[in-house]
C-alpha cells in the first residue's frame, strides 16, 4: 500500500514529502456504522427511556409541590376561619353568662 521512505538527505524535503503524502492519500472510510447499530439502539432506547421516566418523576415532584402550596395556603385561611368562629362562640357564650348573671 504504502511506498518505502525515499530519502533525499535533505531532512526538511523528507518531512514536507512525507506531509504531501498524507495530504494526497485517500481517505480511508469511516468504519462501518451499520456494525454498532444493531447494539447501541437497545442500550440508547433504555437510556431514553431512562431520561423519559426522570423526566416524569421530576414533573410529578414540581406537581405535588404545587398542590402542596395550595393546601398549606388553604389550610391557613380554614384556620383562620375556624379560630374567627371559636372566639365569637366564647365572646357570645361569654355574653350570655354575663346577661344570665346580670353582670350586664
Amino acid at each position: 500500500m504504502t511506498e518505502p521512505p525515499r530519502s533525499s538527505g535533505n531532512p526538511t524535503e523528507d518531512v514536507l514529502s512525507a506531509i504531501q503524502e498524507a495530504i494526497d492519500a485517500p481517505r480511508l472510510p469511516f468504519p462501518d456504522r451499520n456494525l454498532r447499530r444493531g447494539v447501541e439502539p437497545d442500550g440508547l432506547e433504555a437510556r431514553v427511556t431512562k431520561l423519559e421516566a426522570v423526566i416524569e418523576f421530576q414533573r410529578n415532584i414540581a406537581e405535588i409541590k404545587s398542590e402542596l402550596q395550595i393546601i398549606r395556603a388553604n389550610t391557613r385561611s380554614d384556620f383562620r376561619l375556624t379560630f374567627a368562629a371559636i372566639m365569637a362562640a366564647a365572646f357570645g357564650l361569654a355574653w350570655l353568662l354575663a346577661k344570665g348573671f346580670y353582670w350586664l
